[in-house]
């Protein structure tokens, strides 16, 4: 009886292993799907996801190469793209419209691809997210600086440049916040002049530097507000590597005492502005500062958006922005309530004198 037991015993043991050994064959036969459904859930099954989940199924699989600041800008960005709102001015944008590598038809393909699938809102950002961080877009490979142009001369730096203006004849000179934003090293040009950041304040992108040296030649603000359709100067240093290294002077008019949502911080102008603007010095005809030039409205992002591509509209801080936050760092600087008008020329040069490239290199 005993040995009968025992045999039976062998038989259930050696049909239980077979058993577990098909049953682990069959497993190991079935290709698992990972994937994301529209609400975020992560999904594991034998059926592959829906079509519209299939790149990010695979990206799911992969070590994520993004860049995590870079990729929540993008989401933000996205969010406010799928809200219709402006977004050109903001800091998110910026981030990536300054990357060497942005490509907008790229992030407006991909956005367009996940509406036509009737994703939610929120999920087509998180989706974005997500094939951001595993590589998905080109420009948030690596990590990401604010700059407005990316200079070439240098292997061992990236370098960006802006412009800027001397305020004080102690050597302060204001600029954009987000132009020196994450320089390691400050340099003016053309005195070739290494300068600190003294202060910034992020709410008005503004920045004060200082520089080891007097200056004999520096700005003049008006005391007088600005005055719509009035006609205006810019003078900067845009596409230095491209263009001459000299300084370029453009002119238009105040287009709006208002920017982008009825921002009361900027002003628009007409005159036209590039990368490499930023910081510069905004001029009346009298040759006061009236403004800082601060942006651009992105052409290529509003031919997406709308069909259209904006004329002109540009946009500087304006002056009386400035001049608060130099009083409240305790900076004298010029005022004036010049009436009698000059001619650009003059202007000019007036201009070159006490505008500067701001050279950053981190």
């Amino acid at each position: 009886m005993v040995v009968d037991n025992w045999k039976i015993m062998k038989r259930l043991n050696l049909i239980t292993l077979v058993i577990m050994v098909l049953f682990t064959g069959y497993v190991n036969a079935q290709k698992i799907h990972k994937w994301k459904d529209e609400n975020g859930t992560i999904h594991y099954s034998k059926n592959p996801p829906p079509e519209q989940f299939k790149n990010e199924t695979l990206k799911l699989q992969k070590q994520r190469k993004g860049d995590a600041a870079c990729c929540s800008a993008l989401r933000r960005v996205i969010n406010s793209m799928l809200g219709r709102t402006s977004i050109s001015r903001t800091k998110e944008y910026q981030l990536l419209v300054n990357s060497k590598d942005f490509n907008a038809t790229e992030l407006n393909n991909f956005v367009s691809s996940r509406v036509r699938s009737n994703l939610r809102n929120s999920a087509i950002s998180q989706s974005g997210y997500d094939s951001c961080m595993n590589a998905g877009f080109n420009f948030c490979r690596v990590p990401l600086d604010s700059f407005d142009q990316v200079s070439p001369d240098s292997n061992k730096h990236q370098s960006w440049s802006g412009s800027g203006f001397y305020v004080s004849p102690e050597g302060h000179i204001v600029t954009n916040e987000h132009v020196v934003r994450s320089c390691k090293k400050i340099v003016i040009q053309p005195q070739k002049i290494e300068a600190k950041i003294i202060s910034k304040d992020s709410k008005y992108d503004l920045a004060l530097l200082k520089v080891d040296s007097n200056s004999s030649n520096v700005a003049t603000f008006r005391n007088e507000p600005v005055v719509l359709g009035e006609e205006i100067i810019t003078a900067g240093f845009p596409y230095k590597d491209i263009l001459s290294s000299s300084i370029k002077i453009t002119t238009g008019i105040v287009g709006s005492l208002a920017g982008i949502r009825n921002d009361q911080k900027v002003m628009q102008i007409t005159a036209p502005i590039q990368p490499g603007n930023s910081g510069g010095p905004l001029i009346d005809s009298y040759g006061n500062i009236i403004g800082v030039i601060v942006s651009k409205l992105d052409s290529e992002f509003m031919i997406k958006l709308y069909k259209d591509i904006p004329q002109n509209v540009n946009f500087a801080i304006k002056g009386s922005h400035v001049k608060d936050f130099l009083t409240r760092k305790g900076i004298r600087f010029n005022q004036s309530n010049h009436k009698q008008k000059q001619d650009v020329t003059t202007i000019s040069q007036l201009a070159q004198n006490y505008t500067v490239e701001i050279n950053c290199i981190n």
